[in-house]
């Protein structure tokens, strides 16, 4: 059966209703297969992107998430838990990309609290149940801006930067390989239009993060002893770099927010870059005079 929005559903009908194992399609290609009852889905079932990818398996109830199951996201991380008409909801666990977890409590689908077990070595774990879903907003950068992400916390640190006249910069704690998450960057969220009206010095850590909202973190939260929630916004450009801007669609304790993700292996001590894909019609004087020379090296990203 096949809707005028493009969606379908194939499977056995009963009095127009799919009845018994069957699959509805979104117009998108997202699918939703399982045992259907009176046109709901009831019971086990799966929810594929469309290139068949498995993002959610588990029950259902009404045709909503109701009982155990596990979510997948894009960036490699997933949670497993107990669902509850919709929402993650009671004890659950979010595994990062590398494995390392936060185990807590979750209320209509927001993280209560959490202690830290980390994949890389115990010194990192933090028993104390103190993360909690802690999402920017257009006017509070963070409730605790120095509670770092535990994750992060693993990979990189700041110092100088070996760059000349760049500030700090982010470096790598130990080797990672290509494809790896190694940092995160959240801040206020702003319009892209917003965005676009600051004048350049008033916007050093800038990014957008999407086609109409950007991430930034202020000049007035740039030393570390004011903020250090996330530290993506301390890597600085390079044509030759090693690392690039990527989403992190559901940070449980941040929400959607922008990630630094390794393009090659990064060794230990060694400084992070990116691109941040100025182009010259539309970038700050320092960059212009960076890039004086280079321009033919690097592929300008909309990114930053």
């Amino acid at each position: 059966m096949q809707f005028g929005d493009g969606s379908t559903l194939a499977g056995n009908f009963v009095n127009d209703c799919l009845e018994g194992p069957g699959t509805y399609r979104e117009a998108s290609g997202v699918t939703y297969e399982g045992t259907y009852k009176e046109g709901l889905l009831e019971g086990p079932g799966v929810e594929r992107e469309e290139d068949g990818t498995v993002f959610f398996e588990g029950a259902y109830s009404g045709g909503v998430r109701d009982g155990p199951g596990v979510l997948r996201f894009k960036e490699g991380a997933r949670i497993e838990g107990q669902w509850a008409e919709g929402c993650l909801e009671g004890e659950a666990v979010y595994y990062y990309p590398d494995g390392s977890a936060l185990q807590g409590t979750w209320r209509r689908g927001d993280l209560q609290r959490a202690s830290f077990k980390s994949a890389v070595a115990a010194e990192f774990d933090v028993p104390q149940k103190v993360f909690a879903k802690d999402e920017p907003t257009t006017r509070r950068i963070a409730r605790r801006p120095l509670l770092q992400d535990p994750y992060e916390a693993q990979y990189t640190y700041v110092k100088a930067s070996g760059l000349a006249g760049a500030g700090e910069g982010l470096f790598m704690q130990r080797d990672v390989p290509a494809g790896f998450v190694v940092a995160m960057y959240g801040g206020i969220r702003i319009s892209l239009e917003e965005g676009d009206k600051k004048e350049w010095r008033l916007k050093p850590n800038l990014i957008c993060l999407d086609d109409h909202m950007c991430v930034d973190v202020p000049l007035e939260y740039s030393d570390l002893s004011v903020y250090k929630a996330t530290t993506g916004h301390k890597a600085n450009h390079h044509w030759n770099f090693n690392a690039a801007y990527k989403m992190y669609y559901n940070h449980p304790i941040f929400g959607r927010i922008r990630c630094i993700r390794s393009i090659r292996p990064i060794k230990k001590d060694e400084e992070v870059t990116v691109n941040y894909g100025y182009i010259k019609e539309d970038c700050p004087p320092w960059y212009l005079n960076f890039m004086e020379g280079h321009w033919d090296k690097i592929n300008p990203l909309p990114n930053k």
